[in-house]
């Protein structure tokens, strides 16, 4: 469980957070945690997907949750630089 009784959140400072990795399987519920301490705050979490296996993982977990919610999302795209 995540616990944000931080000054910074209370007043505001942070509103939203990016996790900017591709998010992993065993991350989500971390990340669903954190953004539910987070919205005590008025903020939210948003995400960085790089394949439809990740979308469908988001898709499972929250259709096992009691209160469902969308993700906000970043696609990362590979434009085929080196």
């Amino acid at each position: 469980m995540c616990h944000l009784d931080c000054q910074i959140c209370q007043v505001h400072v942070i509103g939203k957070i990016l996790y900017g990795l591709p998010v992993a399987v065993n991350k989500i519920a971390d990340l669903s945690a954190l953004w539910k301490e987070l919205e005590k705050y008025g903020g939210t979490v948003r995400l960085l997907v790089d394949h439809p296996d990740q979308v469908k993982a988001l898709e499972d977990f929250e259709r096992e949750q009691e209160s469902p919610r969308r993700w906000s999302a970043f696609v990362k795209i590979n434009g085929g630089q080196k």
